[in-house]
Parts: C-alpha cells; sequence; structure tokens
C-alpha cells in the first residue's frame, strides 16, 4: 500500500492571509494585542490597580486573592484578612442563607473552623432540617431588558425588618454599584412551616424592600413568587420563558387582583394628598372665604389598559369607596375624609 506524501509548504489558510505591509500596521496590530494582554492580567488578578486599591480599601481581597489564600500552605494565623470589612474577607455570600434558617447552623462559622484545621462539630445524620426556606437574590439588572445588569448611586436604601425574614447586604444608601462586580446586591431568604407560609412571607418582605436609583429585580421576582404555575408548584427549567415575555407575565391579572391594586394606590394617593393639605394649613390665607368641601373625591385609575373609577365618600357615618357598583368600607387613619 502506497503511503500518501502530505502537502508541503505553508498552510493554505495562513498562506491566504496577507502579511502587513507597512511597520505602521505592524505597530498597530502590536499594541492591539499588548492592550488585550494587558486586560487579560487584569481580569485574572481581580481588576486594575484602582479597582484593588480600592477593594484593600475596605478590607476586602479580589477573587484571585481569596483563592490564593485558599490554596496557599501555610497556617491559619496567615489568614487575617479574613477578619477584615463586613463579615471578613469571603463575606456572608459565600453560603446559602436558606440552609442556615432551615437547620439553624452558621456555615461561615464551620468553614472558617474547617480551615483552622477543627474537625466538624456534627455528623450528616445530626442535622436536622424544620419547615421551609426560600430565597430571593436581588440583583442590579433590567428585566425588561433581557436582564441587562444595570450600574448607579444607590440613593434610597431600605430592606425588610420582620419574624423569619433574613437579608444578607453589603450595601447602603449611597453606594455605587460599579461595572467592575457582579450585580448580586442581596439576599432576602424566608422561613415558614410550610412551603404556602414560606412564599407569603417572602412575598411580603420583597414589598419591603425598597431600593431607588438603579433598576433591580424585586419586582420580576414578586411576580414570579405570585404565578399560579408556581403557587401549584409547577415548575421547570423553561418557567420564565413559558411564562413570561419580556420581563413581563404573559397571564393577565385577575380582575379581583386589578380592583385591589387600584382601591390600595388610590387610598395612599388620597391620604398622602390630604396629609400635604394638613401640613400647609397653617400657611393657608385668613382671607376670604372656605371652599365647601365636597361629599366625595372621584379618581380614575388607569392600570395599562383598563381604566378603573373609584370614588371616595367622606364620613356619612363612616368613610367608604364605591367601585363598579360595590360598596367598601374603609377603617383606620384617613387624613383628608
Amino acid at each position: 500500500m502506497k503511503r500518501k506524501t502530505p502537502p508541503q509548504g505553508p498552510s493554505p489558510l495562513i498562506s491566504s492571509i496577507p502579511p502587513p505591509e507597512k511597520n505602521e500596521e505592524r505597530s498597530k496590530a502590536r499594541d492591539n494585542l499588548q492592550t488585550l494582554e494587558t486586560m487579560r492580567q487584569e481580569t485574572i488578578q481581580g481588576g486594575g490597580p484602582e479597582q484593588i486599591e480600592i477593594q484593600h480599601r475596605k478590607g476586602k481581597l479580589t477573587a484571585r486573592e481569596r483563592l490564593d489564600l485558599l490554596l496557599d500552605e501555610g497556617s491559619f494565623e496567615e489568614f487575617d484578612l479574613l477578619k477584615t470589612g463586613r463579615g471578613g474577607a469571603f463575606g456572608k455570600e459565600s453560603h446559602y442563607p436558606g440552609d442556615g434558617v432551615v437547620t439553624g447552623l452558621d456555615l461561615v462559622e464551620m468553614q472558617l473552623r474547617i480551615a483552622a484545621g477543627e474537625p466538624l462539630p456534627l455528623r450528616q445524620e445530626d442535622v436536622s432540617r424544620k419547615g421551609w426556606a426560600m430565597e430571593a437574590r436581588i440583583c442590579a439588572e433590567d428585566p425588561l431588558r433581557d436582564f441587562l445588569p444595570d450600574t448607579g448611586l444607590i440613593t434610597r436604601y431600605a430592606v425588610p425588618r420582620g419574624k423569619n425574614i433574613r437579608v444578607d447586604s453589603g450595601i447602603e444608601a449611597g453606594s455605587r454599584i460599579s461595572v467592575y462586580y457582579d450585580s448580586l446586591l442581596a439576599k432576602v431568604a424566608v422561613w415558614g412551616q410550610h412551603r404556602e407560609q414560606a412564599r407569603e412571607t417572602l412575598v411580603q418582605a420583597l414589598n419591603g424592600y425598597h431600593l431607588e436609583g438603579l433598576n433591580t429585580n424585586s419586582d420580576f421576582i414578586n411576580a414570579v413568587l405570585t404565578h399560579p404555575a408556581f403557587i401549584s408548584g409547577d415548575l421547570s427549567t423553561n418557567f420564565v420563558a413559558d411564562h413570561f415575555q419580556k420581563g413581563r407575565r404573559i397571564l393577565p391579572p385577575e380582575p379581583e387582583v386589578l380592583h385591589y391594586m387600584a382601591m390600595a394606590s388610590t387610598l395612599i394617593y388620597h391620604n398622602r394628598n390630604g396629609l400635604v393639605r394638613e401640613s400647609l394649613k397653617p400657611m393657608a390665607t385668613r382671607v376670604g372665604l372656605t371652599p365647601e368641601s365636597q361629599e366625595w373625591t372621584e379618581y380614575m385609575v388607569k392600570i395599562e389598559a383598563d381604566l378603573l373609577p373609584i370614588r371616595l365618600f367622606k364620613k356619612n357615618p363612616q368613610p367608604r369607596m364605591d367601585h363598579l357598583g360595590e360598596r367598601h368600607q374603609i377603617s383606620g387613619q384617613n387624613p383628608g375624609f
């Protein structure tokens, strides 16, 4: 059998690329390669010199430095930077809060003790779970733009508080979210005796999570939690693709839900205006006639394509709200009635 002789000469692919004809083109190509190499090295190190210095001033390590510490063969005393900054150099984000909620174990503490050479204080059969836990990861991203990460300055920030609610967060009002790090801002974890209780608690917790200055996915998570398919446990990896389009639910909300949303927003708007009027009374002129108060105040609420008329009545004998022929009594403190 006769062997074939391999073709001689340069590869057809290489020979088809014309070499640079001018020194200027060679120099430009060399500069581009050098720029790419610099960017690669900065990525490996966890950012450029300025970003690394900012991390060190905060008492934190870059991702590369954390990895170097984990792979180092030295003693635990060399991990001094673990004790600096909020939650240490590795931070609370290195474990899953839900596990701590249902087991009562501090996994970060256990990780550090293992790194110090201590044995585990318990065995697998000693771990017991109680109830249900759910966690929402709040990220600086815009669900309406295909979850594109967002940057900016946090102008207002408030976290939910209450029983069985835990928030792990490393931000505050005035924090600047840049392009150099992950978009994760906080984790909101809750506990319940059963799944539905945990879900309802997480919905209420996210209703109390308030952040201004940039877009987050908190409203999208709430839309997932309140979706009928999620409530019934009909879940799959295609859940978002099946039930959402461009960050919005495909299934329209129930009419009853729309009505209660309209009534709640009307009450908030009406009460806020009433508080503003009360605060301005000392500045009001005392000359002229006082306008007669109307028996009711009428509003028109627009929710996307739906227009919902609402009429608020004053005390006669108790404040009430009329909406689409239905009468609802109003209780509690209601300024402006």
